[in-house]
């Protein structure tokens, strides 16, 4: 499944906006500029 249809389908729920790796909020700057975006900026160093 592609990143941006795995982001789609949390929109609406808790996990929307919330890193997979380290659980913390993504920027919604990161999120407007790379919606398919699972990890925070620091997690995807």
């Amino acid at each position: 499944m592609s990143n941006l249809k795995r982001v789609l389908e949390n929109v609406g729920t808790p996990d929307f906006g919330i890193c997979v790796k380290c659980k913390q909020t993504i920027p919604l700057g990161r999120i407007f500029i790379r919606p398919q975006s699972l990890l925070c900026v620091n997690c995807a160093r």
